[in-house]
């Protein structure tokens, strides 16, 4: 683990000698000496009793204190064995506006502060709201605050440190994206507590003010009331009282706190042990408690006491004796690093209690606090695992630790430190606060199940960069599905997929308006003739000369408008030729070349440098003959019978385009192939962007498998894309298997003037990955975040924590592929993927996928063939068909099955008794 630090681990454990722990002798020596006494008696009767006595009471009660002190952690069976015998005696039943703990809060000492609270003893709890904004430094300068309050805390004063994570309210914001609510996504809140000891410390509590409205806002008593019925009642609506006590009345009963009838409880569990190292990792641990109602609560105590800073000093005098034996290495280690504390100016002395309280179903929160346990006791490495424990007797302590300045912890579960940075790793980050509101943004989950909402329509270049089978097309099929979703709900919505081996061929069953394929068939070893002629791809437009010039011009093998070509006369020809084209409405090749050789006796008459230009168009004319009937490539592009016309494509707004095979044998076809899909990509985003014809419109160029097409697409072109359509609307999205395949190679650098290979690159502005790139310079710019002068990474820098969230990506993968395999498949499945941004946002993405879009997206012969089959039974619009397919639990067919077999999956789907297809 990366940053890792020597934890106070040590100066927790009990002080040992000769590798027994002292508390042990002072048992045995009580134990002789109370042999002495008994032994006197006993020796009367028995002579040699009056010896035996002392050495037996004293050896049993060394074992027994060994015993009794050991454990797990320290003093776990002293714990267990206390805990049992205070079960028994312990109240069952608290009323809460009539037992004590109902005046843990006194009356207002001051009406007019509204912005306080007063417990019993007479110590003012202040509370703040941590609003976390997009600063790109804000863990860096959190961080940096949390040391400085932990540094400056006052003796007897108390800071908590508290995550509370909540259902939403507002169910709709799950519509179109109802997996959220199956996977329990909660809405998080950030708050910090002070318990200024009598209210004496008011410099400090000032201090304190001043530095957190930086980032929060301070909350008055109401508020805080709030929070505290919040922990009683989580399913409750707040009050607004000023009264922080909810009435209830709780039942304490084996692990759990019963308050409402029916299986809603309370359970704790509490940190009993802290590892022997610890890292910014630590806070992974906290995982399990994120789908359920939860409050993490981390306090600290002031234990600068003269009493505490004597027993401190005794122990450093008796540290810097210790002889380097090997059984001294860890407390040598734990002394220096104490020593490295005191340098950097990091040395505290607190005391910590890190209790956490889960509320729902008693299933849920006994799998979460489990799950908890079990996630620090299966970690990999031995060094860094903490202890959880779940409450038990001690419940009602921990309940009551969460609340705003109680003082009333489990006194075993106390853990001192010695490190402000140390006590900050335990300390988790707040979460940004995202708008939700935005109902056409796509809503991902993140790692800390909460919502973040991507808008995904916001006119960026985009890189999805991913091995295969990572997810890359998955992800980018969801988001290319959400976005022909918001256009069939009235938003402004267009765009285009060329796609590589099919990835994208559900597009094809209804989604997407026309689809374009280059087909390649193996039973006849040759490419299927193109579905429309290509030339009528460009006729229902108004600007369909421009872009049809420019696709004839480039399979001919020239640019007129390159500003040092001689050509420029070359392009008015092949206008005038194309005006005649449309003029007469004629569709094949075959035709525009006839019309185009009409034309070029005259167009020779009125040049100069006639032998050079017949020479040239000699190449030219050689070149579009392969494309024409009788030519290399006529059957394709020049077919006799056509399946659509110009008339399929009025009204599009989405082209699906697509190569279905992986070969390059044949790089002119697949050129021109390429040429006329981007152009009549142009011709559409002209269309859509603002100040086309029609309202502004999104629209996307999604281009999938990168690394294969960059052959046969223009580098400027991509640029032109990333760079430039973005102000009209348009974004650009890329999908490749390595980030260094956006790389410009010399030759193209030196052709297109590009200022950098880095360019294209550099031009894009949001970036999902599955897996990053070897390059470290190419890492860099992903990340935005210059290397050292070294060539090397900024330690605990973006680059870093790109590699930490690629280490997690492949492990959910992992688990990802164990689910499609179970059962758990039948609600959908998840995969993480990285997101960074040219705000300097970064984090991991859940990216879930309903099992309706898997039924939406799947490419395989079997899935396809049942979904074609409801569509033409059912006539119903694509997506319902695909979520009545949901309802069928077992796992989508990937190869061809039996036809009692898909009658049965179409009968769960619809839910009959029978059908006939």
């Amino acid at each position: 683990m990366s940053n890792k630090i020597i934890s106070s681990f040590e100066k927790n454990q009990p002080k040992t000698f000769l590798s027994f722990k002292v508390k042990s002798f002072t048992y045995a020596i009580f134990g002789v000496f109370l042999g002495f006494f008994i032994g006197r008696i006993l020796g009367e009767i028995i002579p040699p009793l009056a010896i035996l006595t002392p050495i037996i009471l004293g050896l049993f009660s060394f074992a027994f204190s060994e015993w009794f002190y050991g454990g797990k952690y320290a003093n776990e069976k002293r714990e267990n064995i206390i805990g049992t015998f205070f079960k028994q005696f312990s109240i069952k039943k608290v009323r809460m506006s009539e037992e004590k703990q109902s005046t843990l809060y006194a009356e207002y000492k001051s009406k007019k502060d509204n912005n306080s609270l007063f417990d019993m003893e007479g110590n003012e709890i202040i509370g703040f709201e941590i609003l976390r904004g997009d600063d790109k430094e804000f863990e860096l300068v959190f961080q940096s605050l949390v040391e400085n309050i932990l540094k400056t805390l006052p003796a007897h004063d108390q800071v908590q440190f508290v995550r509370v994570n909540k259902d939403f309210e507002d169910e709709n914001l799950f519509k179109g994206r109802e997996i959220l609510l199956e996977k329990r996504v909660k809405s998080q809140r950030y708050f910090i507590f002070f318990s200024i000891y009598y209210g004496v410390n008011q410099q400090f509590k000032q201090e304190c003010i001043e530095r957190l409205e930086e980032i929060g806002v301070q909350l008055n008593r109401k508020e805080m009331s709030n929070y505290c019925q919040f922990v009683f009642a989580p399913n409750n609506h707040p009050k607004n009282t000023e009264e922080p006590i909810y009435p209830l009345t709780y039942f304490f009963g084996d692990k759990v706190v019963h308050a409402y009838n029916g299986d809603l409880i309370h359970g704790a569990s509490s940190l009993a042990s802290i590892p022997r190292y610890v890292s910014p990792d630590f806070k992974e641990f906290y995982r399990p408690i994120d789908k359920v109602d939860s409050v993490l609560c981390i306090g600290f105590r002031s234990r600068n006491s003269a009493i505490s800073v004597l027993k401190d000093a005794l122990g450093v005098l008796r540290n810097e004796k210790l002889e380097d034996k090997k059984s001294n290495v860890k407390k040598i280690e734990s002394f220096e690093q104490q020593m490295i504390d005191k340098d950097e100016g990091r040395n505290v002395n607190l005391c910590m209690s890190l209790n956490i309280i889960a509320f729902g179903h008693k299933e849920d929160v006994n799998k979460a606090l489990t799950d908890l346990e079990r996630r620090a006791e299966e970690f990999p490495e031995f060094d860094f695992r903490p202890i959880f424990c779940r409450e038990n007797a001690f419940i009602r302590e921990a309940l009551f630790s969460v609340l705003p300045g109680n003082r009333s912890y489990n006194k075993n579960r106390n853990q001192n430190i010695y490190s402000s940075l140390e006590a900050s790793y335990y300390i988790p980050f707040p979460v940004m606060k995202h708008d939700i509101s935005d109902k056409r943004a796509f809503n991902f989950r993140t790692e800390e199940n909460t919502i973040w909402s991507f808008p995904y329509y916001k006119p960026m270049a985009t890189l999805i960069a991913g091995l295969p089978g990572s997810g890359k097309s998955l992800i980018a099929g969801r988001l290319f599905n959400h976005h022909i979703e918001m256009g069939r709900q009235g938003y402004r919505a267009s765009g285009f997929i060329l796609d590589l081996g099919d990835s994208f061929l559900f597009l094809e069953d209804g989604l997407a308006d026309f689809t374009f394929k280059l087909s390649y068939d193996n039973s006849i070893l040759k490419y299927r003739p193109l579905e429309i002629h290509p030339l009528n791809l460009f006729k229902p437009f108004g600007d369909r000369i421009k872009y049809a010039k420019k696709f004839i011009c480039q399979i001919m093998g020239f640019d007129p408008d390159e500003p040092k070509s001689q050509s420029a006369s070359d392009g008015e020809i092949i206008i005038a030729a194309l005006r005649e084209f449309y003029t007469k409405n004629l569709n094949r090749m075959s035709e525009f070349k006839e019309i185009l050789e009409e034309k070029l006796p005259e167009f020779f008459e009125r040049i100069s440098n006639k032998e050079l230009k017949k020479a040239n168009w000699d190449e030219y004319k050689a070149r579009l003959n392969n494309f024409c009937k009788g030519g290399l490539n006529g059957e394709i592009f020049d077919p006799e019978k056509v399946k659509y016309t110009e008339k399929d494509l009025e009204n599009i707004r989405f082209l699906y385009a697509c190569k279905n095979t992986q070969s390059k044998e044949d790089k002119a076809l697949i050129s021109a192939f390429a040429s006329l899909v981007l152009e009549f990509g142009n011709l559409l985003e002209e269309k859509f962007k603002s100040g086309g014809e029609n309202e502004p419109s999104n629209f996307f160029y999604c281009i999938d498998e990168m690394q294969w097409w960059r052959d046969f697409i223009p580098h400027s072109w991509l640029r032109e894309r990333a760079s430039q359509n973005r102000k009209f609307g348009a974004s650009l999205w890329l999908l490749t298997q390595d980030a260094c395949d956006l790389l410009i190679p010399k030759i193209v650098l030196e052709e297109d003037r590009m200022a950098s290979e880095y360019s294209l690159l550099e031009a894009m502005q949001r970036v999902f990955f599955f897996t990053l790139p070897q390059n470290l310079k190419v890492l860099s710019v992903l990340a935005r975040e210059p290397l050292t002068e070294m060539g090397s990474a900024i330690p605990r820098g973006r680059i870093e924590s790109m590699h930490k969230i690629a280490k997690n990506i492949q492990f959910s993968i992992k688990q990802s592929s164990k689910n499609i395999k179970s059962s758990k498949f039948t609600k959908g499945t998840d995969r993480l993927v990285g997101y960074c941004d040219q705000h300097l946002n970064m984090f991991a993405l859940c990216a879930d996928y309903e099992k309706e879009f898997l039924w939406a997206s799947t490419t395989h012969d079997g899935g396809r063939s049942i979904r074609k089959k409801a569509l033409k039974y059912s006539e119903l619009p694509f997506f319902e068909v695909c979520k009545k397919l949901a309802n069928w639990e077992g796992s989508i067919p990937e190869n061809q099955v039996s036809n009692n077999f898909e009658i049965d999956i179409l009968k769960t789907a619809f839910q009959l008794d029978n059908i006939t297809i």
